[in-house]
């Protein structure tokens, strides 16, 4: 489930600790309310920790 990560990881560079106001996902991240590993790349769970939204989404 890791395709894609890096081009992720490429388009979300830019991003600093505290400047998203609200992240919303297809689904939880692994490690994150009830998500479990391999349905969202691990870069999306780690990018939820590193820049600590204040609202979180995941419908």
């Amino acid at each position: 489930m890791e395709a894609g990560a890096d081009q992720f990881q490429e388009e979300t560079t830019h991003l600093d600790k505290g400047s998203v106001d609200i992240m919303v996902t297809h689904g939880p991240p692994a490690g994150k309310l009830y998500g479990k590993p391999g349905k969202l790349p691990s870069c999306v769970s780690e990018l939820v920790t590193f820049v600590q939204p204040k609202l979180f989404l995941c419908p």
